[in-house]
């Protein structure tokens, strides 16, 4: 029986995965308002979108972490209820966190580290919104959730070989949800998933991108930007090129010549 079909574990992964289709909803969403800026119904829809979009992943992660906790340990203490009135009980992500960080820190390596932490701050951000107030720099909110929702995806395609595509039920959205991550909130995106794939891969099987600047190209596609990038051989120098799949893109860049000789790719 597959972890995520346990009975124990199903209904959590059900919740969660529904979070998920719902973050990446209002996601999108949000990103479309951008050429609707002269709408009467604009600051009010993004109001909308930004509010979900943060309380899902919330969500989301919570039930993840739960997920994780009761992957590593069926009868994991956390969920034991210390009053005779609840059958058990529900931690908090705060709580999960620390569960997870005191038992298992070799099964969790580095990259984790950096991951709760963002977890964590998605967490700050939904509880004002679910009991007080929505804060005044949702676009904050929304870039540091859509770096969150970027780091379930792929933790839960690491861990469970579930690609993105058949959680959402929708068209591929990665690359929209890494243009909201924000400066200065970028460059530590990037070092996490540097770091993630260092924990995983050889370094053979990486190429370097020339959008994000990283050793982040696995088959084909950057774990970074997630842009298609491609290999090819200068015919006048014979240097070794990396090519954005997006032709556009890559002659925007001047990233369709050789970086050596200036010949065209």
């Amino acid at each position: 029986m597959m972890t995520l079909d346990r009975p124990d574990i199903k209904p959590m992964w059900s919740n969660c995965k529904d979070s998920l289709r719902h973050a990446g909803y209002h996601f999108t969403e949000w990103n479309m308002l951008k050429s609707q800026k002269d709408k009467p119904w604009y600051l009010q829809d993004k109001t909308h979108h930004g509010k979900w979009a943060v309380v899902s992943v919330g969500h989301a992660a919570d039930c993840y972490l739960r997920i994780i906790a009761k992957d590593l340990n069926p009868n994991c203490s956390l969920f034991i209820s210390k009053s005779k009135k609840r059958l058990f009980r529900n931690p908090c992500i705060p709580e999960t966190i620390e569960y997870l960080k005191k038992n298992y820190r070799r099964e969790l390596q580095g990259s984790w580290k950096t991951f709760f932490k963002v977890l964590e701050y998605v967490n700050d951000q939904r509880n004002p919104i679910m009991h007080h107030i929505i804060p005044e720099e949702l676009t904050v909110s929304v870039s540091v959730a859509a770096w969150a929702f970027l780091g379930l995806l792929r933790s839960i395609r690491e861990r469970y070989t579930i690609n993105s595509d058949t959680i959402l039920d929708q068209s591929p959205i990665e690359t929209d949800l890494f243009d909201l991550i924000r400066l200065p909130r970028l460059q530590p995106y990037t070092n996490y998933i540097v770091t993630s794939l260092a924990e995983s891969y050889d370094p053979a099987n990486l190429d370097f991108c020339p959008l994000c600047g990283t050793m982040s190209v696995l088959k084909g596609s950057c774990e970074v930007c997630f842009q298609s990038i491609s290999t090819t051989e200068c015919n006048r120098c014979g240097e070794q090129c990396y090519v954005p799949g997006d032709s556009h893109l890559a002659h925007h860049l001047e990233l369709d010549v050789c970086p050596s000789c200036g010949a065209e790719l």
